[in-house]
């Protein structure tokens, strides 16, 4: 272990075990940092930032580097942060931002950073890293929505405002507020233009009271892997269910993406279903051909299928 001063451990308790040079030099001098330096006991992270030898390596560490790096008055925004915030979708290995005050000038760095375009918003704090609210999180999360795939990133709002942590009119609020040049703010404006976010969750709503008229009735929202959830699982008959709203099927890429990630379940072996509006017109219709395809998968795996009771 590194010989730092107590006030420096503290310091590495609280940001993940990063440290910046310019903290330390609180406590110690130029030669006592290098010294450390040279001999492997503190190794570089990012530019100016250090870890201790043998401390592990976890991700919220490139976000406190980035942080330090930006001072004074950075802001992680973005994915990973409805990550450390327990929005359901998102992990702490998916991308960030960072925000600087306008007048910061960096370089040489491997992060994604900006100007912050609105430096006096409310933030709030996870240990030591300053965070964006949901809601900016949530909005700046469109800028990335061609890298997680647009879906997450709408389950993560709808998870978010389920749990009343935001609204459509907060999100809507901030969107306004950025404008059209952001392109986080034009991602989600077109979303809710279309009224997507809510013919979404109102589609979903209308499967759910027919599913459950079947004995057993599959499980809703699960995670079938680290990074996906489905809508609806059997799990005895391996057989999913989504919903598709509108913003789905936009275009070619939406379709395409849908594709790669069902074949990423037929290698599971979870064959995947796809239920649109139009689905839902005959409603008795549609409990038969869920059924049908339910009887099928189960005479295909030699389990006994769901039954759809009658009332």
């Amino acid at each position: 272990m590194a010989r730092l001063p107590d006030q420096a451990l503290e310091l590495l308790n609280d940001q993940f075990g990063i440290v910046g040079r310019f903290q330390l030099l609180d406590f110690m001098s130029r030669g006592q940092i290098d010294g450390l330096v040279q001999r492997g006991e503190l190794i570089p992270h990012e530019r100016g930032q250090y870890r201790v030898r043998g401390a592990p390596q976890v991700p919220e560490q490139h976000a406190m580097a980035a942080q330090l790096r930006g001072r004074p008055d950075a802001c992680i925004t973005g994915p990973f942060v409805l990550a450390i915030l327990n929005i359901e979708g998102f992990t702490r290995s998916d991308p960030f931002e960072a925000l600087l005050r306008p007048d910061r000038r960096i370089g040489n760095v491997e992060f994604s950073y900006r100007a912050n375009p609105t430096p006096d918003a409310t933030t709030g704090r996870f240990k030591g890293l300053r965070v964006a609210t949901i809601t900016n999180a949530l909005v700046d999360s469109g800028r990335f929505a061609d890298e997680l795939g647009e879906r997450r990133v709408r389950v993560g709002f709808d998870n978010a405002r389920a749990r009343r942590l935001t609204s459509s009119e907060r999100l809507q609020s901030r969107v306004r507020e950025l404008g059209p040049d952001d392109p986080g703010a034009m991602w989600w404006d077109s979303f809710l233009t279309e009224g997507s976010a809510e013919n979404e969750s109102e589609g979903e709503r209308r499967v759910a009271p027919l599913l459950d008229r079947f004995d057993p009735s599959p499980e809703p929202q699960v995670w079938v892997t680290p990074t996906r959830r489905v809508d609806w699982f059997w799990r005895p008959i391996r057989l999913a269910l989504e919903y598709f709203g509108l913003v789905d099927h936009r275009g070619e890429r939406e379709r395409l993406r849908d594709g790669a990630r069902n074949d990423e379940l037929k290698r599971l072996e979870i064959e995947v279903v796809p239920i649109i509006a139009e689905d839902l017109a005959d409603e008795n219709a549609f409990l038969l051909w869920i059924e049908s395809v339910a009887r099928s998968r189960a005479f295909e795996l030699g389990v006994e299928a769901p039954r759809l009771l009658l009332r």
